[in-house]
């Protein structure tokens, strides 16, 4: 088993629990979506191998171990995937923000 501390988006932090046993791979997230036990985002950075959703530097080693479970496990790919899809969601969410407020200025 293997415990990191995710960062969270308010500034405080989340732990992140994974284990291994056999072909079985679990992973669990203090935060309000994993609690609910959907897929959050930071079991997704951090089985993607994110280092940036690391909020303890020095757990570099731990995750890249989890980021090898998952590869066993089949799933790695996957949330690489979704973790890049989540990244552009973003940056285009964004995007229209700034539209919006530019199309604002000038209808008002």
């Amino acid at each position: 088993m293997v415990t990191l501390t995710a960062k969270s988006s308010s500034g405080g932090t989340y732990q992140v629990t994974f284990a291994m046993e056999g072909e079985r791979f679990s992973a669990r997230c203090t935060c309000k979506a994993g609690i609910m036990g959907n897929l959050c985002k930071h079991r997704i950075a951090l089985l993607a191998g994110d280092a940036k959703m690391l909020a303890n530097p020095e757990q570099v080693t731990d995750m890249q171990r989890v980021a090898e479970w998952a590869k066993q496990a089949g799933i790695h790919q996957a949330c690489k995937e979704i973790a890049e899809a989540q990244s552009e969601v973003a940056r285009a969410q964004e995007k229209v923000k700034k539209l919006k407020r530019v199309l604002l200025e000038r209808i008002t």
